[in-house]
């Protein structure tokens, strides 16, 4: 009994002392980051919350309607207005008016949670220590704490594809919650739909749970895309389209197949030619939980590195 309240403690203590590092670094980085990093911060996100919100802005191309397909001739609604949706609620929150600032702020709180799940997804594998230093690692490291206050969908997205994972590997798994998750993140940025296949092929039971979770997001997703677009599922379905099938992505750049593996290098260094080798044997060989990390890792690898544009972020 002493032994389990002493870990508590400790656990408790641990993640408290994340969340502040991360929350307070956040906050360093919001307020001493200034400028843009794309575009997409603001014409794909915060332009389309005020368009909603104020009833006038600008439409980027893949909000506009079926009626430019002839125009732009290469695609037409293919980001869901699930995220504007989102931030303009925020928005409504704000009491400070209407402001850029207000929306970096949000997306800063959102990322103040990943160190603290890659603690806890940690602690589910491979005990305090190496759970630790995980999170401390990810409060600290620059790129996140550089792209987490810029208003794109990735910060948004990637604490529920967090949770989604977390609530796979824990010990008392739930699915359900874990499929509930993943389809947010999804609804959020669709890429992450490619963590739907190894999650499932995880779960030796319970996949039934996590089938039902996601398609419940799923059939929210379909009904937004019923009411804004005029067809179920078009969004996620002209996305997927567009980058993998279709040749338009080609038309703002296009990088070879190595690009993300280059780019890893170059942003890890000597951490890459570590973590690389030990990903491809605990993918062989590891331990059943870790294998979905692996797993989730390599196929995204694979997929993105197939589609002709690539950008780091």
């Amino acid at each position: 009994m002493k032994a389990s309240i002493f870990s508590w403690k400790f656990t408790r203590r641990d993640e408290f002392l994340i969340l502040l590092l991360s929350l307070l670094f956040r906050l360093f980085s919001l307020f001493y980051s200034g400028g843009f990093l794309h575009s997409d911060e603001i014409f794909q996100t915060v332009e389309q919350a005020h368009r909603i919100r104020y009833g006038y802005g600008i439409k980027p191309l893949e909000f506009r309607s079926e009626e430019y397909r002839d125009v732009i001739d290469w695609s037409w609604g293919e980001r869901s207005y699930f995220l504007p949706f989102l931030l303009s609620f925020f928005d409504f929150l704000n009491p400070f008016g209407y402001s850029t600032l207000w929306f970096r702020l949000v997306v800063s709180l959102f990322s103040a949670l990943i160190p603290f799940l890659v603690y806890k997804i940690g602690l589910e594998i491979y005990g305090r220590e190496v759970a630790l230093f995980s999170g401390l690692v990810a409060t600290f490291w620059w790129d996140l704490l550089y792209f987490s206050s810029r208003t794109l969908s990735t910060p948004f997205a990637t604490p529920f594809l967090f949770l989604s994972i977390y609530f796979a590997l824990k010990k008392k798994v739930n699915p359900f919650l874990s499929g509930i998750f993943l389809g947010i993140a999804f609804m959020i940025r669709f890429a992450v739909l490619v963590a739907f296949l190894p999650l499932l092929l995880f779960f030796k039971k319970g996949k039934s749970g996590l089938l039902s979770g996601f398609l419940l997001m799923l059939l929210l997703q379909g009904l937004i895309d019923a009411v804004t677009w005029g067809e179920f599922l078009h969004s996620p379905l002209e996305f997927i389209r567009f980058n993998f099938f279709g040749k338009g992505a080609e038309l703002f750049g296009v990088k070879p197949f190595h690009y993300y593996l280059v780019a890893l290098l170059d942003h890890l260094g000597p951490l890459f030619l570590v973590a690389l080798p030990y990903s491809l044997y605990a993918s062989v060989f590891g331990r059943y939980r870790e294998k979905l990390l692996c797993d989730i890792l390599f196929l995204s690898l694979l997929l993105f590195s197939c589609v002709a544009h690539k950008e780091f972020r």
